[in-house]
């Protein structure tokens, strides 16, 4: 978006001012945590279509290879159609209050979002909070975060379900990426940063 903004205003000053985020302390390893998250606000469509995508056609492959492990789909403004999605394997838990109890028990997240803008507030959430996460380009995008480094990357639905079934049972990679995430939000979405970026922009400002 800043680089749109920038061909279209070139004399405009633009500065990006990223979702906040600060790390918190991993308490739980690899070997006690289970299933997969995923967390979004479904008055957003490109959730809806995520988690509709996941659900129909990547987490049946995983299912196949990993049959104990489940799905939960956490949300507000949960539509009816999200909530037809729940079946065997897939808990389609609705708006909770505290999220953190979650975050220590889930083994990874998953942002299987197709469309949509922005830095993604659950991939910075999630990363701050070390737990990994396999997602598509767009849920990267206005990240530092990069595929086989900080996280996992797939464009198709088999190539989403092979990247989940590896990030949930290798234990060296899901170390490696939990500590990389949070490393990464951490320089780029820490709220020192943020107030830098914040204060820099108010005084070009003259505010």
């Amino acid at each position: 978006e800043r680089d749109v903004l920038r061909a279209l205003v070139p004399s405009a000053e633009i500065a990006v001012v990223p979702t906040i985020h600060s790390a918190h302390p991993r308490t739980v390893g690899f070997a006690p945590r289970r299933d997969i998250l995923f967390v979004g606000n479904f008055n957003h469509l490109p959730n809806r279509d995520a988690v509709t995508w996941f659900v129909n056609d990547i987490f049946p492959q995983v299912r196949a290879t990993l049959p104990d492990v489940r799905f939960r789909v956490v949300g507000s403004h949960l539509p009816d159609s999200i909530a037809q999605l729940a079946r065997e394997g897939v808990d389609i838990v609705g708006w909770v209050h505290d999220l953190t109890p979650l975050y220590e028990e889930v083994r990874l997240v998953v942002a299987p979002l197709r469309y949509g803008a922005g830095i993604k507030g659950k991939l910075g959430e999630s990363a701050s909070r070390g737990v990994p996460f396999v997602c598509t380009s767009i849920a990267t995008e206005g990240t530092t975060l990069t595929n086989g480094s900080e996280c996992l990357v797939a464009s198709d639905a088999n190539e989403f379900a092979e990247a989940v079934i590896r990030l949930y049972s290798e234990e060296s990679l899901w170390e490696q990426m939990s500590h990389r995430a949070q490393a990464a939000i951490e320089a780029q979405c820490s709220p020192a940063v943020a107030k830098v970026t914040l204060t820099n922009l108010l005084d070009s400002l003259g505010l």
